[in-house]
């Protein structure tokens, strides 16, 4: 799953241009492409995926401390949340965006 961190509706996070997105990546999301792919013997296309996603997206957001803590106490709040989707939620909230995009 990627997800794309954006300040627009969910419907519009591509731009009209093919190569790049109006979104953000947190680093977050990239570090889990390098680890799932590596970790199901797949680099060749981890490799390709990570690249791609680099080229995409304008900037990475990157993991703050207080990031992690808003992730914890949502974590808190909702048992049932898995730690990444908590992580992605606690940057979009920190950083002001109004989707999540998960692909």
């Amino acid at each position: 799953m990627l997800s794309i961190l954006t300040r627009r509706p969910a419907h519009t996070c591509w731009s009209e241009s093919p190569r790049r997105t109006r979104g953000h990546i947190d680093a977050e999301t990239l570090q889990e492409i390098l680890h799932r792919y590596r970790a199901i013997g797949q680099w060749n296309a981890g490799r390709q995926v990570f690249d791609l996603a680099r080229q995409l997206f304008l900037s990475i957001v990157p993991i703050a401390a207080e990031m992690l803590d808003r992730a914890r106490a949502l974590l808190d709040d909702y048992p049932t949340l898995m730690a990444q989707y908590a992580l992605h939620a606690a940057v979009s909230m920190h950083e002001g965006f109004d989707a999540i995009c998960s692909f």
